[in-house]
This record gives structure tokens, sequence and C-alpha cells, in this order.
């Protein structure tokens, strides 16, 4: 029903994040991190999306994007100087 409300907005990202969590509660994690992706593609640069599909897709088994994501969040942290060098 949820998704049914939100599918006609594609560009609400927090209604695609929650029904995301959703999906991942009901252990459906495929579908979860399918259900973020669009929202990554529009707000690439937001590390808490992008965190949720690489988490998403890891616990489905899709390493390979996983690993991707992370190693997409690690650069973009590293570029806003958010992460400290020792």
């Amino acid at each position: 029903e949820y998704g049914e409300l939100i599918n006609p907005y594609p560009a609400d990202v927090v209604g695609h994040n929650v029904k995301a969590l959703c999906l991942s509660q009901l252990r459906k994690l495929s579908e979860a991190a399918s259900e973020m992706q669009p929202v990554v593609d529009l707000l690439p640069n937001r590390v808490l999306f992008r965190t949720n599909l690489a988490l998403y897709a890891s616990h489905a088994g899709d390493f390979e994007k996983a690993e991707l994501e992370a190693q997409t969040i690690r650069t973009s942290l590293d570029r806003s100087g958010a992460i400290g060098r020792p």
C-alpha cells in the first residue's frame, strides 16, 4: 500500500528511502536495493542514501555493487575532508 502512494512521486527520495527500509525489514533486500538506486541516481552526493544502497546490496549478495558504492562513499568523504588523515 505504501508503495502505491509514493510511486507517482519518483522525486520523493525520503519516501523511497522509507519504502526501501520497509522492504529490508521484510527481508526483501534485492528489492530494497532496487528501490534505492533511483534515489542515489537523483542525489548522488547524499552519503546516507548511497550507504543504504551499499548495505542493501551487500545483504542481498550483490557484493560488486556494494563495493562500488562503498568506494564511491569513501572518495566522496575524502574529497570533502570528512575523513581525517593520520
